[in-house]
């Protein structure tokens, strides 16, 4: 089993902890903007594209910040030297060349129904 399993009691209180602190970790000037959000989603053919890469063995994320503040998961492969797996060009748009993700379904805005890890 995958050393990175935890249990839902464990989930619950982690993201407890992180609905109960967001905003407290912010400057005031980004407080009351949703700049942190409280998950974000993505299909899953966009995972699958990238374990599918020859020598995927993992997918690292990445923070990232949108031109509004907002806060942003980035997703890319990563082989057995531990290496991130990026495209030969920064301005590949080829999906079959450039396996790294965002554009997620970002929460606030688009959220999930409720269950035991999205309720306040």
């Amino acid at each position: 089993m995958s050393v990175h399993f935890i249990t839902l009691g464990q989930a619950k209180i982690l993201n407890e902890r992180f609905r109960t602190k967001r905003e407290l970790i912010l400057d005031p000037e980004y407080k009351e903007k949703d700049v942190l959000p409280f998950c974000e989603t993505f299909s899953r053919d966009a995972f699958d594209a990238i374990l599918s890469q020859e020598g995927c063995k993992a997918i690292r994320f990445y923070l990232g910040m949108e031109e509004d503040d907002k806060i942003v998961m980035v997703a890319v492969g990563v082989n057995d030297a531990d290496e991130d797996m990026l495209p030969e060009s920064e301005d590949t748009v080829i999906i079959e060349e450039n396996k790294i993700i965002e554009t997620g379904y970002r929460c606030p805005t688009t959220c999930p129904p409720p269950s035991a890890l999205n309720q306040s």
